[in-house]
This record gives structure tokens, sequence and C-alpha cells, in this order.
């Protein structure tokens, strides 16, 4: 992000609530995110991570850009296996397309879910990764602890 100018901005409104799972995958969730959302956003665009506490013991993590958006007709294969983005700024930087599948795995493996909103190409795009949080977070505010929820291990393949 450094490199190509990006203004990187964070908001946390997620009160006291703590991710509950496994913290190396759900790193690799939001770091596939950020990643996306540099490589599709022009020199100098603004990226934005924002956390809220929601409804169901549910903590949403957005990551937004300004970039070049996702066009309407793409948005529905967006999270398949090697689907890929036809209009990076650096089409060198192109990667295999398994990054928003993967994403979309570990949000669900976690008992999760991604989405992505887009108004169209040009009109930059977000990423919405809802995780269940270890406290449970009330209508007042408070936290109070969440019954535990079983998040199965992911291996490496090569290990």
């Amino acid at each position: 992000m450094e490199e190509r100018g990006h203004v990187l901005e964070v908001s946390k409104n997620h009160g006291n609530a703590i991710l509950q799972g496994d913290a190396i995958r759900l790193a690799q969730a939001l770091g596939n995110l950020l990643h996306n959302a540099a490589k599709y956003t022009p020199y100098g665009g603004t990226i934005k991570v924002a956390t809220t506490a929601g409804p169901g013991n549910m903590i949403s993590i957005t990551v937004s850009d300004n970039g070049i958006g996702i066009p309407v007709e793409r948005a529905s294969s967006i999270f398949q296996m090697f689907a890929q983005g036809d209009t990076a700024p650096d089409r060198a930087q192109d990667g295999l397309g398994i990054g928003l599948p993967l994403v979309r795995q570990i949000a669900e493996l976690h008992k999760g879910a991604v989405r992505m909103e887009s108004r169209g190409q040009g009109q930059g795009s977000a990423f919405v990764l809802v995780l269940p949080a270890e406290q449970a977070v009330r209508e007042d505010g408070a936290t109070e602890d969440a019954p535990p929820a079983t998040v199965p291990r992911l291996r490496c393949a090569r290990c």
C-alpha cells in the first residue's frame, strides 16, 4: 500500500467484542482482502477498514476502497475459484483467482460469511467479513460471554 501511495483509514466500532477463531486464518483472510483492495485501487487511492458489532453476536469487518470497482455482471462469480478481475491497474500483479474463494471458505469454517458490495465499475468496492464474537454484544453496547463455538483448524497441505 505504501509504495502505491494509498491512504489507509481504520475505524473500530465493535466495543469490547473479541473475534473467536483461528487467528492465523483470520489474518490470512483479512490480508487477502487488503491485498486485493491495494491491487485494484489506483495510486493515491483510499482504503478503509472498519469494524462494527452486529446482531446475533457477530462482528463485521469491512474493507472498502475507491478503486476500479466490480462490474455488476461479475458480482455473481467473484467468489468462484480461479475467477479474476480483468482491469487491475497493474496486470503484472495478477494472482491465481483463489484469494476470494479462500476468504469465503475461512469465513464459513468460522461460522461466518463474506459478501461483496459494489455499485459497478469505477465505483470502488467493499468486502464485508462477518464473524462470530467471543463475547455477545447486547443492544445497549454491553458484552457478555458468548457460547463457545468449535472452529476447525485448517492445515497446510505442505505440513
